[in-house]
């Protein structure tokens, strides 16, 4: 029985949840004008907020085409170094020279 009580807080909570994030941020007049219903359409208009990002996409693209233009520079390099011991024979010296035999 505990529960079930529980779980349905908790079904309840989440249900509700959801209500109250619907809620917008901006405020609605509460009587609706016709200069309010334009103002409105033209901040909401998803076709218009597409334009607006069509605008910007358009003007980063000429922004990289113009970069193209300039000439490039490359520049690498590297360098290794390996710390190979010669081999040691006994009775001999460890040079590069070979030793002078007798």
């Amino acid at each position: 029985m505990k529960n079930l009580i529980i779980s349905t807080g908790i079904l309840t909570l989440i249900c509700c949840a959801p209500l109250q994030a619907q809620e917008s941020e901006e405020a609605m007049p509460d009587v609706w004008t016709l200069q309010a219903c334009f103002d409105y359409a033209h901040d909401h208009s998803i076709t218009l907020q597409q334009n607006r990002l069509s605008i910007e996409e358009s003007s980063v693209n000429t922004k990289e085409a113009k970069a193209q233009l300039f000439p490039s520079f490359d520049f690498s390099t590297s360098h290794n170094y390996g710390n190979y011991p010669w081999p040691t024979v006994p009775g001999r010296a460890t040079t590069s020279t070979p030793a002078p035999t007798t």
